[in-house]
């Protein structure tokens, strides 16, 4: 993992930012547009996570212009727009992204990667699909979609904690949120926890699990799960130090 994508999941966003325009030149340099499309991501994700969908869409929208067709970088920050226009309501706006996302999926070169942060995960779903159908309240069919991803890229059953990648636990929040949709607090709850007991924790998954203390909040006030949830949120928010939780905007 790069230098640049270790600040941005760890929160320090300012040298996120300073190394997305250090590895810019050098892509521009080396005639590797590839690596402005990388760069772009890492800013629209973490204007995302800050709660600024639409300036995230629009980063993610301008990536594309200087990213090639049939790279890892093309597909994400299409689905990378996707999710944000979910975000803000915009689902004809989301649709055509979809579209853009599943384009450059179908045009991807057998050379990308299968594997780590800079690769297009070998299951039949775009990168966000399942976010954008929770932020559309498309409950049932974004649970279908997680449990499948979990099960199939992530066999839970045959690895062990501390070899899990990062995007495991926040792809079970996004299982949470659909169940908790459909109104099981129990169950989503019990994902979070599940969650929160992964490997590594880094500030997007945090994110993501402060959207569920406040779903399970909603979804069931009072109760011992809600009750139980936020408390193992606010315990690791703090031992990872993260700078307080704000709720500005719903994000996802």
């Amino acid at each position: 993992m790069s230098a640049r994508d270790l600040s941005h999941r760890s929160g320090d966003h300012a040298a996120a930012v300073v190394r997305c325009g250090d590895a810019e030149r050098r892509g521009r340099d080396a005639g590797y547009p590839e690596l402005l499309g990388w760069s772009a991501l890492t800013r629209a994700v973490i204007a995302y996570y800050q709660g600024d969908p639409a300036r995230s869409a629009s980063i993610a929208r301008r990536g594309q212009v200087v990213t090639p067709m049939g790279s890892a970088a093309s597909v994400k920050l299409a689905a990378q727009e996707m999710r944000c226009l979910a975000m803000l309501g915009d689902f004809a706006g989301m649709t055509d992204a979809r579209h853009r996302a599943a384009a450059a999926l179908a045009a991807i070169r057998p050379d990308a990667s299968a594997g780590g942060i800079y690769s297009i995960p070998a299951d039949d779903d775009l990168p966000y699909t399942a976010t954008s159908l929770v932020l559309a309240s498309h409950y049932a069919q974004a649970a279908e979609i997680t449990r499948r991803i979990i099960e199939g890229a992530h066999r839970p059953s045959a690895r062990p904690s501390a070899d899990r990648p990062t995007n495991y636990a926040r792809t079970l929040l996004i299982l949470a949120l659909a169940v908790a949709g459909l109104g099981d607090a129990d169950e989503a709850a019990a994902h979070g926890a599940a969650a929160l007991d992964a490997a590594r924790m880094v500030w997007p998954t945090m994110v993501l699990a402060g959207k569920l203390a406040s779903a399970l909040d909603r979804e069931a006030p009072g109760s011992a799960h809600a009750a139980g949830f936020r408390d193992r949120y606010l315990d690791a928010h703090a031992r990872l130090a993260l700078p307080a939780p704000r709720t500005p905007r719903e994000t996802m």
